[in-house]
């Protein structure tokens, strides 16, 4: 009789949760929990795993908080000094296994950067379980995780003398003894490729059964658009390790597969162009303002476009860089990125620190308010039946204004407009508070609509029309309500 039991339970046990994937209706968004979804998150700087101060806790109930629904997370294979330029951050945890995990085992030899080297041929479970525990966590808290396996190794002696595969840190790196830093993302040492391919596998295969993470395979892979030759190399690289990540997978069925994602940061050309094994990827990665129009041009390829880095909110050093994002300027950038056809924006946020995981300054805080408003709004739409949309406004606006627009045709729209101009070489957006109303022509179908105008700082109703009985084609809207900066418009089909 217990047997039957036994059996009866294990018959009607709840399958595994699927990871997100791209929706099967619209491959340009997600699906998540059974529902359709964009990512939207003002996060920390990449290290809640591999920093062993930092209360990845707090941190997630803060984007729980918050209604952000994702996070960006470094292996640990890139780490960076507190010398480097960037300063005191999470991703600067500092010497030592009492301030940073790595995927490897210390042995008991003498030397290397932590004081013991690492034993490559030996994983470290207190790694993975601290990895796993915060998939884990950011899974409760409705978070998913965009683990990147790799990145750039910027600088020699900030970044690949720190790393646990530079040789003198491990037991087994005299085979890539010499590779140049910006060289450590290419196939040039077998050694070392079949090194990166192991934690790849394994990372992927620990995660295997945890529905909210998927794996970007490196950040920012190539330092500059002008060394065509590394770029080329860096791209046979990609497909070598993206192989192995679906090797890792092949066993499960493939609605249980995880996304894939691939960082375009240093590409050349003014759109996207050649992506690696392309049959496997589900997301496309850029960085900051100046790749929003090539990566929106690459809507066709039912790709989920995803903005995963920009310039900062609150950084340390805003006097040296000079382009930390106001918050302002960082609204207008998220709402034209997602407006106009995005699936995931990630806002680089260094208000979040060690000891001070919330994030809680005034730019922070002001600027998760903006991005909590576009999740909202965004929300406020059958996501699902959206597709972007070029050719709805058809005149009207004002000069130097920007407009973006998803839509269903004949049922909904969502319009953004701002005024922002791109400085600093198109690389943030200083918004124009000039006091504005219009007159705008859009193509509509034949029908009944309603209009609303809302302000995009914080969702206010500005204005609201009607539209009766539309013979179909061009209608001149009644005047804008006056607004500064931006303005976005909701038109629904009226029943």
């Amino acid at each position: 009789m217990k047997l039957f039991f036994l059996l009866c339970a294990v018959a009607i046990a709840a399958p595994a949760e699927r990871p997100i994937q791209l929706h099967p209706e619209n491959p340009h968004y997600f699906l998540y929990k059974g529902k359709p979804a964009v990512l939207i998150t003002s996060g920390e700087h990449y290290s809640s795993v591999l920093n062993l101060r930092f209360d990845y806790s707090k941190y997630l109930e803060e984007l729980r908080r918050n209604g952000f629904n994702l996070t960006r997370t470094f292996s640990g294979t890139y780490r960076e000094a507190s010398a480097d330029p960037h300063g005191a951050t999470p991703l600067s945890p500092g010497r030592g296994p009492e301030n940073y995990i790595s995927p490897w085992a210390m042995s008991d030899v003498d030397g290397g950067y932590d004081g013991k080297k690492y034993d490559l041929d030996r994983w470290n479970p207190a790694y993975f379980e601290r990895l796993r525990g915060f998939v884990k966590k950011a899974g409760e808290k409705g978070v998913v995780v965009e683990l990147v396996l790799f990145c750039l190794m910027y600088s020699d002696q900030n970044h690949w003398q720190i790393s646990p595969l530079y040789p003198d840190n491990n037991l087994q790196g005299e085979r890539w003894r010499g590779l140049p830093n910006r060289r450590v993302l290419t196939l040039d040492s077998p050694e070392l490729v079949a090194r990166q391919k192991a934690v790849t596998r394994k990372i992927v295969t620990e995660l295997r059964d945890m529905p909210n993470v998927y794996f970007e395979v490196a950040n920012e892979p190539a330092p500059t658009p002008a060394d065509s030759q590394l770029a080329s190399d860096n791209f046979a690289w990609h497909e070598a390790i993206i192989s192995e990540i679906v090797a890792a997978e092949s066993s499960l069925p493939p609605e249980s597969r995880h996304m894939i994602a691939y960082n375009d940061h240093y590409t050349a050309a003014p759109r996207i162009g050649r992506v690696p094994n392309p049959a496997a990827l589900s997301i496309l990665n850029i960085h900051y303002l100046p790749r929003v129009d090539a990566i929106l041009s690459e809507y066709a390829m039912n790709k989920a476009l995803s903005m995963d880095e920009t310039h900062w909110i609150g950084h340390p050093k805003l006097g040296e860089y000079n382009n930390t994002m106001t918050p302002a300027s960082g609204r207008l950038e998220a709402w034209e990125f997602i407006i106009g056809g995005g699936a995931v924006y990630s806002n680089l946020n260094f208000a979040y620190q060690v000891k001070s995981e919330e994030g809680r300054t005034a730019a922070s805080d002001e600027f998760k308010g903006y991005l909590r408003s576009l999740k909202t709004f965004v929300g406020s739409f059958n996501l699902a039946r959206m597709r972007q949309d070029r050719a709805i406004v058809l005149s009207g606006l004002p000069e130097s204004s920007t407009a973006r627009a998803i839509t269903e045709p004949g049922k909904q729209y969502a319009v953004y407009i701002h005024y922002g101009k791109a400085n600093r070489g198109k690389s943030l957006y200083e918004p124009d508070d000039t006091p504005r109303k219009f007159e705008t022509t859009l193509d509509l179908p034949a029908g009944n609509y309603r209009v609303e105008w809302i302000r995009p700082s914080d969702l206010a109703l500005l204005g609201r029309q009607t539209i009766e009985k539309h013979p179909g084609g061009k209608i001149k809207l009644a005047a804008s309500p006056e607004h500064k900066a931006d303005i976005a418009l909701r038109i629904l089909a009226k029943r």
